[in-house]
């Protein structure tokens, strides 16, 4: 009988999403900008959403279900999913924070 692999004992992390901003974000303590940044996600970081509270969404940088800290999900964006999930775009956002084809083009006629 063959003995299991480390990966097989110990499967790597699944996250549910990922960091999207360029510049990375900060997480803060609590759902808002009043509350003080406990920590930053660089480009490109996986999280998983624990859960959300309108705008802001707690989220586990360990995948080991433990609260890291919150964020807005606008620059959060699903793992699986090459382009913005139509759940992701939030009506909310600024429109430069929009995908492509959610933008008009009227400045260009």
């Amino acid at each position: 009988m063959e003995e299991a692999t480390p990966e097989e004992l110990n499967p790597p992390p699944r996250f549910s999403h990922r960091v999207i901003a360029r510049r990375g974000l900060n997480l803060r303590s609590g759902p808002g900008t009043e509350f003080s940044i406990v920590g930053s996600l660089p480009f490109d970081t996986r999280v998983n959403i624990i859960k959300r509270d309108g705008l802001w969404a707690l989220v586990d940088r360990n995948s080991d279900g433990a609260r890291t800290g919150t964020r807005t999900h606008h620059f959060l964006r699903n793992s699986k999913s090459p382009g913005v999930a139509a759940s992701h775009r939030c009506r909310h956002a600024p429109a430069w924070l929009q995908p492509p084809s959610q933008l008009t083009t009227s400045w260009r006629k």
